[in-house]
C-alpha cells in the first residue's frame, strides 16, 4: 500500500481483524483455555462496532484519526532490558514490590513483590488463567463491556498476558505494589493489549501505582483494560502515571466494580503520549 493512500475506517479495523489468525498460532496452551472463546466472541463484536468516530456520543471530543492511520502489528519479544534499564522507571522504597511488563507481556525475571500478608497474588494473566481460574474466571470480562466499547472488545480479543492481584478478605497489604509497563518501540511498531484484574476480597486493603513508559521512536499504541473488583468494606487506593513515548498512543479503560461500603480511590496522571485517552467508570452494588 502507498505510504499516500487513504486508510478508510473500515479497511484499518480489518487490518486488526486480520491479525488475530497469526495471534492465535503464538498462543500455545492458552489457546485451549474456555477463556479463548471470550476472545473470539470479543472479535465479533469488535467487528460488528468498529471504531468509534465522531458521531458517537462517548467519543465526539476525541479525535482517534491519528491513531487510524496506522497499521500496528503485533509485537514482539522485547531485547535485552535489565535492572540498569528499569532504573530510570522505579520508584524509591518500591524497587523489590514490582510486577514489569516488557510490551504488554508479565516479565518473571524483572518482576519480584514481596509483602507479609498471606494468600496474596502477583502473577502474569497468562499464569492466573492455568493456575488460578477459580479466582480469575468468575471477574475476568464480567466488568468491562465491550458490547459498546470498541476498545474495549480489542483488548479482550487479543489479550494474552497482563497481570493478576488478588488480596483474600479481611487481608492489609502494607507493601504498595508498582505496575510498570514498558514498551520497546525501538526496532518497530506494535499494539499491545494487557489486562489487568484486581481482586480485593472484603474488607481488605491495597495500594497500587501503575506507570507507563516507553524506548525509541518507533509509534506504538497500548489499549490498556483494568478491572478493580473491591468486595464489601474493601479499601484500594489506586495510582495511574502515564508517561509514554510523544509517537505513542494509549487508550485505557478501568472498570471498577465496588461492593457495599467499599472505597476505590484513583489519581491518574497523563504526561507524554501523542493520543491519549482514559476511561474510568464505576458500578455500585448496594
Amino acid at each position: 500500500m502507498s505510504k499516500h493512500k487513504k486508510i478508510e475506517t473500515n479497511d484499518i479495523k480489518d487490518w486488526y481483524l486480520g491479525r488475530f489468525s497469526a495471534f492465535e498460532n503464538h498462543l500455545n496452551g492458552s489457546r485451549d483455555i474456555p477463556f479463548h472463546a471470550v476472545r473470539k466472541n470479543a472479535l465479533s463484536t469488535f467487528s460488528a462496532l468498529g471504531f468509534p468516530g465522531r458521531r458517537d456520543e462517548e467519543w465526539k471530543y476525541t479525535n482517534i484519526a491519528p491513531l487510524l492511520k496506522h497499521q500496528f502489528g503485533l509485537a514482539g519479544e522485547v531485547g535485552n532490558v535489565t535492572e540498569e534499564t528499569l532504573r530510570p522507571y522505579l520508584f524509591e522504597g518500591l524497587e523489590n514490590n514490582r510486577a514489569v511488563l516488557l510490551n504488554g507481556r508479565y516479565s518473571e525475571a524483572l518482576s519480584n513483590y514481596r509483602t507479609a500478608a498471606r494468600g496474596v497474588i502477583v502473577c502474569s494473566m497468562k499464569t492466573a488463567l492455568k493456575q488460578h481460574a477459580a479466582l480469575v474466571e468468575p471477574h475476568l470480562g464480567r466488568y468491562a463491556r465491550l458490547e459498546d466499547e470498541a476498545f474495549v472488545a480489542l483488548n479482550t480479543a487479543f489479550v494474552n498476558d497482563g497481570v493478576f492481584v488478588y488480596v483474600p478478605d479481611d487481608t492489609v497489604v502494607e507493601e504498595p505494589l508498582h505496575l510498570l509497563f514498558l514498551s520497546d518501540a525501538t526496532a518497530h511498531s506494535f499494539f499491545t493489549s494487557p489486562r489487568i484484574l484486581l481482586v480485593a476480597g472484603k474488607n481488605s486493603r491495597m495500594k497500587i501505582v501503575e506507570t507507563h513508559n516507553g524506548l525509541g521512536d518507533h509509534a506504538y499504541f497500548t489499549n490498556v483494560v483494568t478491572e478493580a473488583v473491591n468486595g464489601a468494606g474493601a479499601k484500594v487506593d489506586y495510582v495511574k502515571l502515564q508517561d509514554e513515548r510523544p509517537n505513542a498512543y494509549h487508550i485505557s479503560h478501568l472498570q471498577a466494580h465496588q461492593e457495599r461500603d467499599s472505597n476505590f480511590s484513583f489519581l491518574n496522571f497523563d504526561i507524554g503520549g501523542r493520543l491519549v485517552r482514559n476511561n474510568l467508570n464505576l458500578a455500585l452494588k448496594a
